[in-house]
C-alpha cells in the first residue's frame, strides 16, 4: 500500500494508495486539488482515505471532516462537469471511504 500523496496509475494488483497523508496537513486547497488528481489518474477501487491524525486529537476530528467533505465536493464538481453520474460518485465515495479497505484487509489477514 502506498502511503503518500503521490499519483500512480499504474499500480499492481496488490497495491493501494492512503491518501490520508494529504489531509489535514494541506491547506483546504491543497487537500482538494490532492484528492481531484488522485481521482483523475488512479483507479477508483485502489484508492483509500484513512485520517492520518496522530498527536493532536482535533486532527482526528479535522480529517474525518475534511477528507469526507472534501472528497464530496470533488465528486460533486465530477458529476456537475458530467465525467461521472451521481450513482456512480456514490459507488466510488463508498469505495474510498470502506469498500476498498475491506477488499483490502480481508484478502490480507
Amino acid at each position: 500500500m502506498y502511503d503518500a500523496v503521490v499519483p500512480k496509475s499504474d499500480l499492481g494488483p496488490q497495491v493501494y494508495l492512503d491518501f490520508g497523508s494529504a489531509v489535514p496537513f494541506l491547506s483546504v486547497s491543497g487537500m482538494r486539488e490532492t484528492i481531484r488528481q488522485l481521482l483523475e489518474l488512479t483507479p477508483t477501487t485502489k484508492l483509500m482515505y484513512a485520517s492520518d491524525a496522530h498527536s493532536i486529537p482535533e486532527l482526528y476530528y479535522l480529517g474525518a471532516k475534511w477528507g469526507r467533505q472534501l472528497l464530496g465536493e470533488v465528486l460533486s464538481q465530477a458529476v456537475i462537469d458530467s465525467d461521472i453520474t451521481v450513482p456512480e460518485a456514490e459507488i466510488i465515495a463508498t469505495a474510498i471511504l470502506r469498500d476498498n479497505a475491506l477488499s483490502l484487509y480481508q484478502s490480507n489477514p
